[in-house]
């Protein structure tokens, strides 16, 4: 394994062909870079958080048997030019406004993906931003932390009946985002709620509302954990 903060630095390794495991930060990813990623072939394990992306048209990454990959926070379009159908988990933060379509186009460029992490987006997820979940059809865990997520953000999702294991992390946001995921995800073994802020406010003293209790009665072959988390119910609407 190596950690890379310089390309000077990175030139000495060029004749590292059995390297498996690169992490490279604070770099500008210009062509050159590209290209020395791209001579370990026998890499398994590629890191490029912190680094900053050029304005150089984007480069395919061609790695054979690459396994997990961390994209940089701001980082060219990369599923339209690369498929890598080795890999299997992507921590993938993004800092453009519009989301859409960036799950169809992973699905598309990394078919046998099962662990993805969803974290650190400068803008909130909204209603869009999963309706193509059910696209990555391997997919075993998803994680999603450190960001802003509208209550919404499983609403138009499809059916994703392999998912094993939900992790939220750190989210705040209205405390209906848990009515939809025992049916969107049927499977879910796991299920974490992590560092979050649920806030309530009822607008219907007749209503009743999804808490962590019903969540668990909902799925009982599901374990639910939710000791960092809270509901904070606002009593002036009570």
């Amino acid at each position: 394994m190596c950690c890379i903060f310089d390309l000077d630095f990175l030139q000495m390794f060029a004749h590292a062909t059995s390297l498996t495991a690169l992490t490279i930060n604070n770099i500008k990813l210009v062509n050159e870079v590209h290209d020395f990623i791209n001579s370990f072939r026998k890499l398994e394990y590629l890191n490029l958080d912190g680094c900053t992306t050029s304005n150089d048209e984007p480069k395919r990454l061609d790695l054979p048997v690459l396994r997990t990959l961390v994209l940089p926070h701001k980082h060219n379009p990369l599923f339209s030019i690369t498929e890598l159908q080795t890999l299997t988990t992507l921590y993938y933060s993004n800092a453009m406004k519009t989301k859409t379509n960036f799950i169809e186009k992973m699905a598309k460029a990394f078919a046998n993906l099962q662990f993805l992490y969803v974290q650190n987006f400068d803008y909130e997820l909204d209603s869009n931003a999963f309706v193509s979940l059910n696209l990555l059809s391997k997919l075993r865990v998803l994680t999603i932390k450190d960001m802003s997520v509208s209550c919404q953000v499983f609403a138009n999702c499809k059916t994703v009946p392999n998912l094993e294991r939900l992790v939220m992390d750190t989210i705040v946001t209205e405390v209906s985002i848990l009515e939809t995921i025992p049916s969107i995800f049927p499977s879910l073994q796991s299920c974490v709620l992590k560092n979050c802020f649920f806030y309530l406010i009822p607008k219907d003293k007749s209503c009743s509302y999804m808490e962590f209790e019903e969540l668990r009665r909902q799925m009982p072959s599901c374990r639910v954990s939710t000791r960092t988390s809270t509901v904070f119910i606002n009593q002036q609407h009570q």
